[in-house]
């Protein structure tokens, strides 16, 4: 493998239930969402280190992804957005 490339991580299948949508029925009751991360990078240190501190830490992704699932907006790409930044 060259390692010199980038690579993608990938974090498939998070599911969360909120409350996103426009009409009152999406705002008022909780409906479920899954979310798929691809994360583009250089991973040939911790492909060789074993080390969390090397990469991307998957809980961290997840946490964040929870949060901000629990902020309501009106756009599920609204939502993207602020995963993503």
């Amino acid at each position: 493998m060259n390692t010199s490339k980038k690579q993608i991580l990938s974090i498939e299948g998070m599911r969360f239930e909120s409350n996103h949508g426009v009409y009152e029925s999406e705002k008022n009751g909780l409906a479920p969402f899954e979310i798929d991360v691809f994360i583009e990078g250089h991973f040939s240190v911790s492909m060789n280190s074993d080390l969390l501190s090397d990469t991307i830490d998957y809980q961290t992704v997840h946490a964040i992804c929870a949060e901000e699932m629990g902020i309501h907006s009106d756009l599920i790409e609204h939502v993207a957005f602020r995963i993503l930044h």
